[in-house]
């Protein structure tokens, strides 16, 4: 599976360079940053155009679909030769809040290590925002649990 996954994504052309999947392509390729919510493509198209030339995307193995509306950069890894997200999941995690337009903070573990109460190095796969979230972030098996209840100023 894997093999034809890295095959189809070095021969995936478009004929065509009007279509909404050559735009939508580019757009990803041109792009510096990893992550892309489903709105910053609105004005390529229309949603089912948009939506079919995404789908199209993720089954190509260009892009990753880590939440609702929500889709990462692949890149292929050079040990594995599998495709994966060109950033580890928590980042590209904090990426997608903040461009959701959520306020990132310190989760309690990470406060209390910071302030030399613990010992326990966080692990990374809790984020804290402030607000109430009701989304569900991560790819290939790995959730980031978001943390509402207690925030921390980032120091």
């Amino acid at each position: 599976m894997c093999g034809t996954l890295v095959s189809r994504i070095q021969k995936m052309t478009i004929k065509n360079n009007k279509t909404v999947l050559y735009k939508v392509k580019m757009r990803v390729k041109r792009s510096r940053d990893p992550v892309f919510l489903r709105r910053e493509f609105n004005e390529l198209g229309s949603r089912t155009q948009v939506g079919a030339a995404l789908k199209e995307l993720v089954r190509n193995g260009i892009l990753t679909k880590i939440g609702y509306g929500i889709y990462a950069r692949n890149r292929i890894s050079r040990y594995t030769k599998q495709v994966i997200p060109e950033q580890s999941v928590p980042d590209l995690a904090k990426i997608a809040l903040r461009k959701l337009g959520y306020e990132l903070a310190l989760t309690e573990a990470e406060y209390l290590y910071d302030q030399n109460v613990s010992t326990q190095v966080p692990t990374g796969r809790r984020i804290a925002v402030k607000g109430k979230v009701s989304r569900q972030i991560g790819c290939n098996g790995k959730n980031i649990y978001i943390e509402t209840k207690k925030v921390y100023p980032i120091v």
